[in-house]
């Protein structure tokens, strides 16, 4: 017999328990074949019994399709309460899984997904009654049309997610987050590797401290690399603190872009020891399209699978497309999911970094980028010896904890002395960039930004790093 609609929560889930209660003599009534189809259902509905307030109970067999849909909410919020582990991400539900490599990433939930979920937070179950007239607990599917009627909720109650890192990072206000885990000030979700510890970060670095951390970034990962000028070192510097703090950046950010005149120059080496630290794996490869289609493709399938970093490796053509441009100036990146009518959303808060030789842009793209350029001014750069480091990208992962500290106390210092803005005003800083150019830049590059002495930059290298004669040229 089915459970009356009448019969109201309150009373079918006393009506559970009392069952529940009384199932082992229930169960030895049972029709024959009951248990034989169902070996160990007492076991099932005893073990949820007895972790009640954990696992809650939910009658499958309702009429009222909003009102199990709404008890499964409450089931996925009581398991999403302790740790949260389900996301709305990009206007679409997600769950939190690992690689084969351990590596944290958002897996959309589908409807088979979903109903694998609602199994394992909340017993199902029927009350049916038996031939001697008596109820008895039967366990059952969640029924398939609920995990649908949860992916069509239209404001879901779950934690908005908008990154996943694997070291601490600033919320917007400037606290550090250094707790693994979920942090909504930030709405991101912090997994550090088994391996790693971090120094703790003074909140007022010393002379001392900054010293070490300036030393460890110069003199231990970019000393052997040769660049052209005092501008491209410090925009080298400016990229390796960028992934900890997107956050403290009101808007998007520029694209890095590593050029030398020759292959074997070290570009990608750069690249790497400078995002590294930060990030681990969670770098995106994003192959250049040939045209428009292919660019919006794949930057919705890299931002959408969560990486910290997209790279464009080994540019060999022109670089010039109107979807790179417009997602360089976004927050927010929309486009249709490939192979279907619906629509995605997704935060853009990734480091933007190509790397070539002797790169040709398109004009929108030049005043997009900031340049890095090495030069070792020998014929076959790769031969080179006698480096500081034999080894550099070991010796980066090696003290990867010791680079993070470096970056979080660059970063902390410029906190602790009120977050200077750029020397200038505003207005001109734009207009040594270019016109058009989103207002937020100027203070989100390194335009003059002096720490204990320490130079990022100046705005005049900057605008000729970008436009000038012998950077990036306009195709």
């Amino acid at each position: 017999m089915a459970q009356s609609p009448a019969l109201d929560k309150a009373m079918l889930t006393q009506a559970v328990l009392n069952v529940v209660d009384a199932l082992p003599p229930l169960m030895q009534k049972a029709p024959a074949g009951r248990e034989a189809s169902s070996p160990s259902p007492s076991a099932d509905v005893q073990t949820a019994h007895a972790t009640r307030p954990a696992l809650p109970s939910i009658a499958a067999n309702q009429g009222d399709l909003c009102a199990v849909t709404a008890e499964a909410w409450e089931a996925i919020q009581q398991a999403n309460a302790p740790t949260p582990q389900f996301f709305r991400y990009g206007g679409v539900l997600i769950r939190l899984e690992r690689d084969d490599d351990g590596q944290v990433f958002p897996a959309e939930l589908t409807a088979d997904r979903m109903r694998h979920v609602l199994a394992r937070i909340a017993v199902w179950y029927v009350l049916e009654t038996d031939e001697d007239g008596e109820e008895v607990v039967q366990r059952v599917r969640p029924p398939a049309d609920v995990p649908r009627d949860i992916l069509a909720t239209p404001d879901p109650p779950l934690p908005i997610l908008r990154r996943i890192v694997e070291v601490p990072v600033f919320a917007p206000d400037g606290t550090l987050q250094t707790t693994p885990g979920y942090h909504a000030g930030s709405r991101t979700y912090f997994s550090p590797t088994p391996d790693f510890t971090q120094p703790p970060v003074s909140d007022h670095p010393t002379p001392e401290e900054l010293r070490q951390a300036t030393q460890l970034i110069l003199d231990e990962v970019l000393q052997d690399f040769p660049f052209i000028a005092e501008a491209d070192r410090a925009h080298a510097v400016s990229l390796f603190p960028q992934p900890f703090c997107p956050d403290l950046i009101d808007g998007p950010t520029l694209l890095y872009m590593i050029e030398a005149p020759i292959e074997g120059s070290g570009k990608g080496l750069l690249a790497e020891v400078c995002l590294t630290p930060a990030m681990g794996r969670r770098v995106g490869t994003l192959a250049p399209g040939r045209d428009e289609e292919e660019w919006r493709k794949s930057i919705t399938s890299m931002l959408r699978e969560g990486h910290e970093a997209l790279w464009i490796d080994n540019l060999v053509h022109p670089l010039d497309s109107g979807t790179l441009a417009a997602a360089l100036t976004t927050s927010i990146w929309e486009d249709r999911i490939l192979g279907q009518s619906r629509t995605i959303r997704v935060p853009v808060r990734c480091v933007w970094l190509a790397t070539a030789n002797n790169p040709v842009l398109s004009r929108e793209l030049t005043r997009r980028s900031i340049r890095i350029r090495i030069d070792p001014k020998i014929d076959r750069p790769w031969l080179r010896q006698a480096f500081h480091h034999d080894n550099l990208r070991a010796w980066v992962h090696a003290h990867r904890a010791d680079l993070v500290w470096a970056a979080l106390t660059l970063v902390q210092a410029w906190l602790a002395a009120g977050r200077p803005q750029p020397r200038g005003s505003p207005r001109r800083l734009q207009a040594l960039v270019s016109p058009g150019t989103p207002a937020s830049w100027p203070q989100a590059r390194p335009a003059r930004v002096r720490c204990r002495g320490f130079c990022l930059g100046r705005p005049g290298h900057q605008a000729r790093a970008l436009l000038g004669p012998g950077a990036l040229r306009a195709g």
